[in-house]
């Protein structure tokens, strides 16, 4: 499964945080492939990072040649991985965060079905959530943000595909603060990832 976000262009924190918002914004097309240093909402924090790395990276990762390797295979991950490998696990605990989007884009291994776009209703920006590690270059003792989706199985639809899409789990704003409360336990965290239905639409 390949993914690209619909990032928008935006100018103040406070719009990001709290909407409604207007559908004027440009659509900025980012693909994992390109280790895109994006915006992201962050827990505990209380801040926005304009510098996350899209493709997760563990914390015990110490050079930018595996770092590279790793991130290029981890910028999604599935709920039932998020907490079966220990990795995933233990910083979903410590470290989420929310990625701001107009929509997003989940390409096909099989040349039949090719790329679905997702959006939201009224071209409205919506939160998908993520999981964050930081990790630290050994060599020029840079420390690195990085992120990865978290996503979910939706089943095909009847006459439309024939695979299962893993699209990511898509916040509201109440569930956005939510999510990112630094007290947040393994319970509230499983409770936000309950499966959903018709969060966003396909164009």
């Amino acid at each position: 499964m390949n993914m690209q976000l619909f990032m928008p262009e935006l100018t103040s924190e406070s719009s990001v945080r709290n909407g409604p918002f207007p559908t004027e914004y440009i659509r900025n097309v980012v693909n994992p492939s390109d280790f895109p240093k994006l915006m992201v909402l962050i827990s505990g924090e209380g801040e926005m990072d304009h510098s996350a790395e899209w493709g997760f990276v563990p914390p015990w990762v110490r050079d930018s040649e595996h770092a590279r390797e790793i991130g290029s295979l981890r910028y999604s991950t599935s709920v039932d991985a998020l907490f079966a490998i220990v990795t995933y696990a233990e910083q979903v605990k410590r470290k989420r965060c929310c990625i701001p989007v107009l929509g997003f884009a989940i390409g096909s291994s099989t040349v039949t079905e090719g790329v679905r776009n997702y959006s939201a209703a009224n071209g409205e920006i919506v939160y998908l959530a993520g999981v964050l590690s930081d990790w630290k270059n050994s060599r020029t003792q840079t420390i690195h943000r990085t992120f990865a989706i978290i996503t979910q199985p939706i089943p095909a639809s009847a006459g439309k595909r024939q695979s299962t899409d893993w699209l990511p789990f898509v916040f509201s704003p109440d569930e956005m603060r939510r999510w990112l409360q630094p007290t947040l336990t393994v319970v509230r965290i499983r409770e936000l990832l309950q499966p959903q239905t018709n969060r966003v639409q396909q164009d």
